[in-house]
């Protein structure tokens, strides 16, 4: 039986030590969509927000309480009938939107996909370990 070899964990560098946290956030199920419909148009209507992404409505009602919490948007509630609320990035919210720019920057560079996930386990796989 092989021995399994302790990785040693990598601590970030100084005034990084929430970016892995920063890094798990923006890699939740939706969260790049939002961001992304958000910076095409903020404000925008939940139902604007969901037709743009394809998001059912529970989860993006829960990923918005997420932005919410975290800073990126502000919910504005207007005593209407019928009820109308809209999202708005904060300048925190407004900030990550070059990350975007960025991406559409390389797609038109390299980007000609199709892109495919690799499992976990293909690095060992083609090392010949798994």
């Amino acid at each position: 039986m092989a021995k399994r070899v302790k990785r040693a964990k990598v601590a970030p560098p100084p005034g990084c030590e929430s970016f892995p946290e920063l890094l798990a956030f923006l890699g939740h199920k939706h969260v790049l969509a939002i961001l992304w419909a958000l910076s095409v148009r903020s404000p925008s209507r939940f139902s604007e927000i969901e037709a743009e992404t394809g998001i059912s409505p529970r989860s993006l009602s829960a990923r918005l309480v997420e932005f919410e919490r975290n800073g990126l948007l502000t919910r504005r509630s207007y005593d209407e009938r019928p009820p109308r609320v809209e999202y708005t990035l904060t300048p925190k919210g407004r900030a990550l939107v070059p990350i975007f720019e960025t991406l559409n920057e390389w797609h038109h560079s390299f980007g000609t996909g199709p892109f495919t996930l690799v499992p976990e386990n293909a690095g060992a796989r083609l090392e010949g370990r798994a």
